[in-house]
């Protein structure tokens, strides 16, 4: 809830940002002087609309047009399906770095002005991604709470820059080719993604051996999604069963909305330690987007679910403490900010089974 409040924070912002500014050049339909050149070669005002209100839109969807260009010529090309660094904090600051600048060549240099450009370039990045059909909806909100403050940095930076009244023309150009030197020299840098841990408990009013029959295999939960996470189409669970068998190495199918998790049992300690590894899964979620279907990069391969591991231990009065352990790694970066997503998303699978295999065993007449 508190980042889906952040991201909707940020969007405010940048739309009331919008408006105060088209609305402030509306009243000011006369190029105002400028106390300086403009921040960039002189070609580009020739390019740029006269009034103060479209040149700023322009200047928001060239820088815009530019990042989402080198970005997929990187993802497609030298960067090899990555999505890192460049992708999600280098490229979002040059964006803002560019958009801002080009707004000297209508209008005096304010940083408020330059933090609307680098705010609306990213949005526009966003919805070209969106429109080109290369991401979906839910992925892009998930990226807004680090790509738009980036590109306000960049912003921020282009202003210092400004400020310096120096070498103006070449940062510019160093921030640009930022994006293609990230692309080429970053996919050598990035090592294998850190594995994550995530555990989650839950008191059961049953004995272990009711708790174990509905945690090997349970019915399809038919409890309401819980999570806008879920909602807006993330894998949850939907049920689980055993095939061939069981103990140690009986294969686990557990279905998600997404698809299939195909797991292998490693530890079979009846009514005490259920762990498995699991051998492939399905797509993270399916996206929002008004093509009848897309398949980013990142869905296939980026989340990597390891391990699950659940232990009952028994508690004073007959009922049952359920442990249960995820590990998984994203190889998304930054890995920190990208695993606060990942891990709230498995907390929540967590809650949602283990609140279906309590509502069985307690329920059921063996407990």
């Amino acid at each position: 809830m508190l980042t889906f409040l952040v991201v909707a924070a940020l969007l405010g912002l940048a739309a009331v940002g919008v408006a105060t500014f088209i609305s402030w050049a509306k009243g000011h339909s006369v190029e105002p002087a400028l106390a300086s050149p403009p921040m960039g070669p002189a070609w580009v005002g020739r390019v740029l609309p006269q009034d103060p209100a479209r040149a700023f839109i322009a200047a928001a969807v060239i820088a815009a047009s530019l990042g989402v260009a080198l970005v997929l010529l990187g993802i497609l090309g030298t960067a090899r399906g990555l999505y890192g660094w460049t992708l999600f904090v280098v490229a979002p600051f040059a964006m803002g770095f560019v958009a801002a600048a080009l707004t000297t060549y209508r209008q005096p240099p304010t940083l408020w002005r330059f933090t609307c450009a680098g705010t609306v370039a990213a949005l526009v990045a966003g919805l070209a991604f969106l429109g080109l059909g290369f991401e979906g909806v839910v992925c892009l909100l998930m990226a807004v709470p680090i790509t738009v403050p980036c590109s306000v940095v960049g912003a921020m930076a282009a202003y210092l820059v400004y400020a310096q009244q120096r070498a103006r023309t070449t940062a510019l150009g160093m921030i640009v080719c930022l994006v293609p030197l990230g692309l080429i020299v970053e996919p050598g840098m990035i090592g294998t993604p850190p594995e994550s841990t995530v555990r989650s408990s839950i008191d059961i009013d049953a004995p272990p051996s009711a708790v174990w029959a509905h945690l090997v295999e349970f019915d399809p939960i038919a409890a309401p999604l819980d999570s806008w996470f879920f909602r807006a189409g993330v894998a949850y669970p939907i049920s689980a069963r055993l095939m061939g068998g069981h103990g140690v190495g009986a294969t686990r199918v557990c279905d998600f909305s997404t698809g299939r998790f195909i797991e292998t049992v490693r530890v079979w300690d009846e009514a005490t330690r259920l762990m498995f590894t699991i051998e492939e899964g399905p797509p993270g979620l399916r996206e929002w987007t008004p093509y009848t279907d897309i398949h980013p990069p990142h869905l296939h391969g980026y989340f990597v679910p390891d391990t699950g591991d659940f232990t009952l231990v028994p508690l004073p009065g007959g009922g049952t403490r359920l442990l249960g352990t995820s590990v998984y790694r994203n190889r998304m970066w930054p890995s920190q900010y990208w695993r606060l997503w990942s891990d709230a998303i498995v907390t929540r699978v967590h809650r949602r089974v283990f609140q279906h295999i309590k509502q069985l065993a307690e329920q059921d007449p063996r407990g």
